[in-house]
């Protein structure tokens, strides 16, 4: 899974547009410190953890961030 298809399933999970998501590559943000190229998303417990959709769900329910604008969106 790549930074942007996590934000896309984070933004559908709660009420943003995930179709407003764009991906970058790091080179295109400006960052003033390097970056590793690759940085994987991934976890060697995942087979014991739930979901994704299932954790990030429950997180806009227990952080209250459900209907929550991004700054300058709402």
């Amino acid at each position: 899974m790549t930074w942007s298809e996590l934000a896309c399933r984070a933004a559908a999970a709660g009420t943003a547009d995930p179709a407003r998501v764009r991906a970058r590559t790091a080179g295109e943000l400006g960052w003033l410190a390097p970056r590793h190229a690759y940085s994987a998303l991934g976890s060697e417990r995942g087979c014991c953890m739930p979901g994704l959709d299932d954790a990030l769900s429950r997180y806009v329910v227990e952080s209250g961030a459900a209907g929550v604008a991004a700054p300058g969106h709402g």
